[in-house]
């Protein structure tokens, strides 16, 4: 979870239809200790949990 991460993301954009899923996953890894992020067949999902992840890790911490 960087700032390489968003970036990727951004680049390689998220399939229409699943941001939902993306933010479904996200916070589902938010809730778990030492949680994986799921693996998805499709990278740019990978991609796009990680790089949410990242932006609510920053949200909490009120850290840009």
């Amino acid at each position: 979870m960087c700032e390489k991460c968003v970036r990727r993301s951004k680049r390689l954009g998220v399939p229409k239809g699943k941001f939902g899923k993306v933010k479904f996953f996200a916070h589902q890894a938010m809730k778990k200790p030492f949680g994986d992020v799921p693996l998805f067949e499709d990278r740019r999902l990978n991609v796009a949990v990680e790089a949410h992840l990242h932006r609510i890790m920053q949200a909490k911490t009120k850290r840009k």
